[in-house]
Order: structure tokens, then sequence, then C-alpha cells
């Protein structure tokens, strides 16, 4: 998977047997690289982990693609319903702290409004100018 926002160059890719996930600021060079691991799946892909997300506390952000909207830039990605509730069921989850604890428990709210077995969630990501 690659593709291309103003900002950034984003790919994913495998190295010594290493699922990455990277981003390249275009105009520093500067990169950001996390690691995936491999896991179950109902639809889409089978990793697990992603770009941190201490906005809420909730899953980390797999992007799988991007658009623009008037002139705001978004990336997309899919997460099973499943791997939202069980990480809200995580003593990780309930003990974390993120920057707004009410988006937390509008998070906590969606988790408890599926069922494991529901559609995948859409995540929109907007970027910032």
């Amino acid at each position: 998977m690659v593709f291309e926002t103003h900002r950034f160059l984003v790919f994913r890719y495998l190295y010594n047997e290493k699922v990455t996930l990277a981003l390249v600021e275009k105009r520093s060079n500067k990169s950001y690289v996390t690691y995936l691991e491999s896991g179950p799946a109902v639809v889409g892909n089978n990793f697990i982990g992603g770009i941190a997300n201490d906005l809420d506390g909730g899953t980390p952000f797999q992007p799988e693609n991007y658009f623009v909207e008037g002139n705001r830039e978004y990336m997309v990605g899919l997460i099973n319903s499943y791997q939202i509730k069980t990480l809200v069921a995580s003593a990780e989850f309930k003990n974390s702290t993120p920057k707004y604890p009410e988006k937390k428990k509008e998070f906590i709210t969606l988790a408890d409004s599926l069922k494991e077995t529901d559609n995948p969630v859409l995540m929109l990501v907007r970027l910032k100018k």
C-alpha cells in the first residue's frame, strides 16, 4: 500500500519479516515508523497496531487511503468491531489518559453500541494544515 498526501508519503512494507507502516514528511524527509503485528481479521487487513491514538485513547490508526474534500485532507482506515470492543475492555484502555477525556467516553459509547460481528468501522483522520 502506497499513497501520497500534500505533506506525506505513506506506505506499508515488509522488511526482515516485520510489517512496517511509514510516513515520510516530504519537505523535511523526517520519517515516522511503527511496526504492525499479525492478528485475526474478519474483513480487511489482519494487522494489529498503527499510529497511536492519543486523542481518545481509541484504536491505533492504520491508513488505507486518502482523499481531499474542499481544502481539507483526510486519511481513511477500517477497524473491525471486535477489535474496538476488545480494546475498550482492556486494562490498557481503562488506565489510559487521552488528551480529550470526553472523547474517550464517546469511544466507549461507540464500543457499547457495536456487536462483535458488526461490519468494520470506518475511521477518518483529518490531517493538519
